[in-house]
């Protein structure tokens, strides 16, 4: 039906531009990695021998002039911190490492591996914040374009302020939002490090080793970071979906699994389900109903006589292209 395909078109779209924004993320992960590699490189430059790293040599203390050069690096770290707005707790603890006359190596160590972790979840939250706004914002809109359209009913729509949509955007659903679960999955990242590199030093393992470890560790980060902006891409673009139906006055949506039905039973369980727009809640009875889910939701109401023909097989044509609309009906 052409108006499916309408909305089935957006979501196509959405989909895309979270791919595209999953790249852009991975490369904040993968220099994460360069630099946790670098360091562990460092590390077995400097205190392996021929058998590698035991766990004894890893805890000794560093010498005056290395805790010294350290220092140095902290401070850098504690700037670093404060520009990126990392939480007050990773602040006090640069500090606190800063003031401190002993530091044995595994901890400096720690110490850089945190520090990493906490600017790849920084960046990784500001660029999927800013993404996220921009996707609430093209799907409210577009939703009310076609919507109308299918109405046959062109009026005004007020435009929603950026900080409201921000606002919607850190509310929980599934328990948490989005922010929550980037740094939910930084302080996995790190405990699941410190083990891997613990393990290699009690095994005494080359740095080969140590960094195929590093390694395999951060590509399931990488893998937890696209099913994290696949899956609240798609929770955000059938909110901005729900929240101009709503405005619409649209009193219930319909289920659609096309792009979905293949892959997942609960999906195709839902399919053409039409539903009260009172009874939305995510993941029940609304998309998202799984990580990477790809079913979306249309508005169930009555055609306009200029919305489609009797025999259904005449495609209707807008009166105006969505620049238009976004020009004569968006204040």
């Amino acid at each position: 039906m052409y108006w499916e395909d309408r909305f089935l078109s957006d979501k196509e779209q959405s989909i895309l531009d979270a791919q595209q924004q999953f790249n852009e993320l991975s490369s904040i992960t993968e220099y994460a990695l360069e630099k946790q590699l670098s360091q562990i490189q460092s590390f077995y430059q400097k205190y392996a021998d021929t058998n590698g790293i035991s766990l004894q040599e890893a805890k000794k203390q560093l010498t005056a002039r290395e805790l010294k050069a350290f220092k140095l690096t902290l401070k850098q770290y504690i700037k670093l911190a404060q520009q990126k707005n990392l939480s007050p707790k990773q602040i006090k603890l640069l500090e606190n490492a800063s003031l401190r006359s002993r530091l044995s190596r595994i901890e400096a160590l720690w110490i850089h591996t945190q520090q990493f972790a906490e600017e790849m979840a920084a960046d990784t939250n500001t660029h999927l914040t800013d993404f996220l706004l921009k996707q609430y914002q093209s799907s409210y809109y577009k939703a009310a374009y076609t919507t109308q359209s299918l109405l046959g009913n062109y009026q005004t729509f007020r435009q929603v302020p950026k900080k409201q949509i921000l606002a919607t955007l850190q509310q929980p659903w599934n328990e948490q939002n989005f922010s929550d679960r980037i740094w939910q999955q930084k302080d996995v990242l790190i405990t699941k490090l410190r083990q891997e590199i613990t393990r290699s030093f009690i095994a005494q393992e080359p740095s080969e080793r140590t960094t195929e470890r590093i390694s395999h560790t951060f590509d399931t980060q990488i893998s937890n970071v696209r099913r994290l902006v696949e899956t609240e891409t798609a929770y955000v673009q059938e909110l901005a979906l729900h929240d101009t139906f709503k405005e619409l006055n649209v009193k219930e949506y319909q289920i659609l699994a096309t792009l979905d039905k293949h892959t997942s039973s609960i999906c195709r369980h839902l399919d053409k389900h039409i539903v009260p727009m009172s009874d939305y809640k995510p993941g029940i009875t609304a998309p998202p109903f799984h990580p990477y889910c790809r079913s979306t939701m249309i508005p169930n109401v009555p055609l306009n006589s200029r919305a489609s023909r009797p025999d259904q097989k005449t495609k209707y044509i807008p009166d105006m292209t969505y620049e238009e609309w976004k020009s004569d009906y968006l204040t």
